[in-house]
């Protein structure tokens, strides 16, 4: 196992760095661009890139308690897709939700409502390759790594690192699955 990846200065004041959304809204639609960054960044790149990425959803919902649209109660798995999508849409997006100008119901409305193309599904790759491709570059579990960061920030911000390390354990090399919003479709 590679050593601890150095904390990210961000972590501290809890702002998701500018760097950040530069390269969500350079991903552009599609997978081609995300997976063309991924595929040459730097580990360390890619952890604090899956970290922001994952602090971002989370800031939008408590995923246990989902969104109901049109009687359909999103699951906390399908309300953790929603929200990584939300960001995976860009700043001005996750900003908008995150501000309550826009509802998570009425974001989910759109993710319902979304063409069902490659280009429409950029979160997936944005919000989620990066785990298999860090382990086929790197031999290594993302999730572990992201954990070590996490740990390596600190005691003073358990909270921070309890909240993250939850969603972090739970994920693998595989997509999320989303398959209850499939068929809701």
């Amino acid at each position: 196992m590679a050593a601890v990846s150095k904390t990210p200065g961000w972590l501290e004041d809890g702002e998701i760095p500018d760097a950040f959304w530069d390269r969500v809204g350079s991903a552009g639609p599609g997978d081609e661009g995300a997976t063309a960054w991924l595929s040459v960044a730097t580990a360390s790149e890619i952890v604090e890139y899956q970290l922001a990425f994952e602090l971002a959803a989370e800031e939008l919902a408590d995923y246990s308690d989902g969104p109901c649209v049109d009687a359909f109660v999103f699951s906390e798995d399908d309300t953790e897709d929603l929200c990584l999508w939300i960001v995976a849409q860009g700043r001005q997006a996750w900003q908008s939700v995150r501000a309550g100008r826009e509802s998570l119901a009425q974001a989910a409305r759109r993710y319902l409502a979304r063409r069902l193309d490659a280009e429409s599904e950029t979160w997936t790759v944005a919000g989620t390759s990066a785990y298999s491709i860090f382990h086929d570059r790197f031999g290594e579990s993302l999730s572990d790594r992201m954990r070590e960061v996490l740990e390596h920030f600190g005691a003073a911000h358990a909270g921070t690192v309890a909240h993250v390390q939850a969603s972090v354990c739970g994920r693998g090399q595989e997509e999320a699955s989303s398959e209850s919003i499939q068929n809701a479709l």
